[in-house]
């Protein structure tokens, strides 16, 4: 199986569950991905930095010592054995930086990937599982429309 598939088989039952915040590794969502509207997907193609682009900022935010993780929420997802949707990657609108840093910073980390909305919280319902924070992380939402 290559790598879309294996993603693909990681979030459906996520999505499907509704019990737990379907979330994925950078390396998950980005490694062989090269469809520009699996992310950002708002931007218009002038303004989209690029997957590549996107994926080396998100690295290099997590390599910070002030940061627990990037995770990638996964909104939507074709099923692996829809042939009209063979070249799609899952969809994502939005991204969780586990940090330390003030709300402000991450603003700015994040600056070049155009967000339309950064802040504070899961923004999940009650009762929905979330990753597990380290003492005096927070969760940052990355947001486009």
């Amino acid at each position: 199986m290559g790598r879309r598939e294996d993603l693909i088989n990681k979030v459906i039952p996520l999505l499907e569950s509704g019990t737990t915040l379907p979330v994925v590794s950078l390396e998950d969502f980005f490694e062989g991905n090269e469809d520009r509207y699996s992310i950002a997907t708002n931007l218009e193609e002038s303004r989209h930095p690029g997957i590549p682009a996107i994926y080396a900022v998100l690295r290099s935010i997590r390599a910070r010592t002030d940061v627990q993780e990037v995770l990638i929420e996964v909104q939507d997802s074709p099923y692996p054995d829809d042939a009209e949707e063979a070249d799609d990657w899952p969809i994502s609108n939005a991204l969780f930086v586990l940090t330390s840093a003030p709300l402000e910073v991450v603003e700015e980390w994040v600056g070049p990937l155009r967000p339309d909305l950064v802040h504070e919280g899961w923004n999940v319902e009650d009762g929905i599982k979330t990753p597990a924070l380290k003492d005096g992380m927070r969760p940052v939402r990355v947001w486009w429309d």
